[in-house]
């Protein structure tokens, strides 16, 4: 088994924008070099959104890329290997973190390797945007069964290299994806997943749990924290004069006052307090009239007042505001973290074990991380500076 390297040299000033790599089993460095190269040279590869890319040869990097903004974190081995197989011309610069070479890997596969090399990226990555070497962080697709096999979830700094685990052992599996391991990294004890499309926004209130815990881990306080954290990006990093902000209810037909009482005993007194705060907010209304698109389509500018559609959307879990946003923008998407004291963002997608390996990764979704983190990353520096 390969070692990974103990650290980064922070030895020279590197790009604005970060981007791990994530499973390198998967997609993840596929979609993030035809990203870059596709940012590069844009006229000459117009992507679709409903095809997938293969690995034409005008994948290349022209003038003024983005390369000189930009910098992958992983392994320089990989890197080059997935360039030399999709014939991807890109020369920007990777931080080389961990030795790993894809014969030992392969494609589509959970493994310990696979996992180790993620995390590690995942660890450098928050070193960098943390020393403010870079600005925001873009993280490639993971496999958590993978990171679980290694990874346990930190309490504080985690262990470089982190430990062995039972690869049997995911009953007490703890690391839950991107969203909560850079929030307890960051000591951040407020922070939300919020998925932007074009016509849709959507926050979730819980995350990566078990659908039958999530009715026990919803209180007021944090669908407030999530209601004000949505509102808050809404004004201050998109503009949106006094957002108005749906939320969803638990239960079939938002409960009824027959299918349960999360409703009455915790969403609602959430909403209220979250008016009582000066946020435009509204609900709790079930969740399949809520997602229609003709109240949900967001503004097309700033200050155009739309008094019936809602701007974001407030998801109790997962699934419940995953498949309409992936219905509606499925690889057009774009994972923001809400809270982090930098800006962190991923493309709307995994790590596509069936594709990976064949060239035919769309890079939409991570085009627009990409872009995402550069607008917002650099207006996050900007107001850290004047604070």
């Amino acid at each position: 088994m390969k070692k990974m390297r103990p650290q980064v040299p922070f030895c020279k000033k590197i790009g604005q924008i970060g981007i791990t790599m994530g499973d390198p089993s998967g997609i993840g460095p596929e979609v993030t070099l035809k990203a870059l190269a596709i940012l590069g040279h844009p006229q000459e590869v117009r992507p679709s959104r409903q095809v997938g890319i293969s690995a034409p040869d005008t994948f290349c990097v022209g003038t003024g890329s983005p390369q000189q903004d930009t910098v992958i974190i992983g392994s320089r081995n990989i890197i080059e290997e997935t360039k030399n197989r999709y014939n991807i011309k890109w020369d920007g610069e990777v931080i080389d973190c961990v030795d790993v070479k894809r014969e030992d890997i392969g494609y589509g596969k959970v493994s310990e390797l696979a996992g180790r090399a993620a995390y590690q990226s995942i660890l450098t990555g928050y070193k960098l945007v943390s020393s403010k070497i870079i600005s925001a962080l873009v993280t490639a697709p993971i496999n958590k069964a993978s990171v679980n096999l290694v990874c346990p979830f930190p309490p504080g700094s985690p262990p470089e290299p982190p430990p062995k685990r039972d690869k049997r052992d995911f009953a007490s599996s703890t690391f839950s994806g991107h969203t909560e391991l850079l929030a307890s990294l960051s000591g951040t004890k407020r922070f939300a997943m919020l998925l932007m499309g074009d016509t849709l926004r959507v926050t979730l209130v819980t995350t990566h749990i078990p659908l039958k815990e999530v009715a026990r881990k919803l209180n007021v306080a944090s669908i407030v924290s999530k209601i004000e954290l949505t509102a808050d990006f809404l004004t201050q990093n998109l503009g949106i004069i006094s957002p108005l902000i749906g939320v969803c209810a638990l239960n079939p037909h938002g409960g009824e006052g027959i299918f349960g009482i999360e409703e009455s005993e915790i969403i609602l007194p959430a909403i209220e307090e979250a008016k009582s705060k000066g946020i435009n907010v509204k609900g709790p209304y079930p969740a399949d009239t809520l997602f229609v698109p003709q109240k949900t389509e967001v503004r097309k500018q700033k200050s155009e007042n739309r008094s019936q559609k809602f701007d974001a959307i407030i998801a109790m879990y997962h699934d419940q505001g995953m498949i309409p946003i992936k219905i509606r923008e499925f690889g057009n998407a774009v994972n923001i973290t809400l809270g982090l004291p930098f800006m962190r963002t991923s493309p709307d997608h995994g790590t596509a074990f069936n594709i990976a390996g064949k060239g035919v990764a769309n890079p939409i979704s991570m085009i627009k991380a990409i872009r995402v983190a550069q607008r917002l990353g650099s207006l996050k520096v900007q107001k850290s500076k004047s604070s």
